[in-house]
């Protein structure tokens, strides 16, 4: 299970056209049998033919059936950075990203025909491991466990999925990983203007107007967790002792951790909402989250 918050790519458009175009383009690449026109090669395709045409194409379509499968989670599970920074920024960063991660491209099959790289593997690797950079930084655990004496959180699965496509065509499909992830790096370095920049608002507003809406999932409104506290039936509250009964009150009391807040709100949850919903709980980011996804199916039942 992915604990991304709001199921299908609400407030995330730019991660739901990824995601069409790259699957559509796949599978069409598969029926028709032209899979072999996506993948980056420098001899003989750009130095020979000028078929500069693939630094482009290379980005837009899966090669294997393990490739789209673990490639099409990991984009869906990724549009929790869009949701995090905004459609404009994400968009921008999906265009940075991609263009650093053709330049690697390029120096990497300049220097590793020396030792037997001819192509990279096709994909938007540069897309899924820049994102996945970003999701390391900036998207907190909402739980940990141990097992064995070892740590575990909700974010090793899609690691894991990670290192699934990683060696899904090893090792042109590590190289073009390896790539993305150098480009999500270098996208965070406070010393670069990537982060700054944007889309002109000329090109900003004809995709609003034309492109947008035709991407855009359905704005489901939240119910108040006070109407759904009341439209709700619940079990009798369990005895608690005197004990635990005042460590809930004055933990109702206090301001809710940032980490919890953080937390909470990446998985698409709004801040007035989450801080309800933390003090209705006395502090306590599973029974939070619990009430938060009560609203929301609440909602979606109506």
């Amino acid at each position: 299970m992915l604990p991304s918050g709001p199921s299908g790519f609400y407030n995330a458009p730019v991660s739901k056209g990824v995601f069409l175009f790259v699957g559509i383009n796949s599978l069409l690449s598969a029926v028709f049998k032209f899979k072999h026109s996506f993948h980056l090669q420098l001899f003989p395709h750009i130095v020979r033919d000028h078929q500069f045409w693939r630094l482009i194409s290379t980005h837009c379509a899966f090669r294997s059936s393990a490739e789209i499968l673990f490639g099409s989670l990991l984009i869906y599970h990724m549009r929790l950075i869009e949701r995090q920074w905004g459609t404009s920024k994400f968009a921008s960063f999906v265009t940075i990203t991609s263009t650093l991660s053709t330049i690697f491209y390029v120096a990497v099959l300049a220097s590793g025909h020396y030792f037997g790289l001819k192509y990279v593997s096709s994909g938007p690797y540069a897309i899924i491991f820049a994102a996945l950079w970003q999701y390391h930084a900036t998207v907190p655990a909402t739980w940990k466990s141990q097992l064995l004496g070892m740590s575990f959180s909700d974010k090793y699965l899609p690691y894991m999925m990670a290192a699934q496509l990683l060696l899904s065509s090893f090792p042109n499909s590590a190289v073009a990983g390896v790539c993305g992830l150098a480009a999500g790096m270098l996208y965070r370095q406070p010393l670069l203007p990537f982060q700054k920049w944007r889309y002109p608002q000329a090109v900003r507003s004809f995709c609003k107007a034309w492109i947008l809406p035709l991407l855009m999932s359905s704005n489901v409104q939240r119910p108040s967790l006070t109407n759904v506290q009341e439209r709700t039936p619940r079990p009798p509250a369990p005895r608690t002792s005197n004990h635990d009964a005042d460590t809930i009150a004055q933990a109702s009391t206090e301001n809710p951790p940032e980490e919890q807040i953080s937390a909470l709100e990446s998985m698409g949850f709004q801040r007035e909402d989450v801080l309800a919903a933390l003090r209705m709980s006395g502090n306590d980011t599973n029974r939070a989250a619990a009430l938060l996804l009560d609203g929301q199916e609440g909602q979606n039942m109506q």
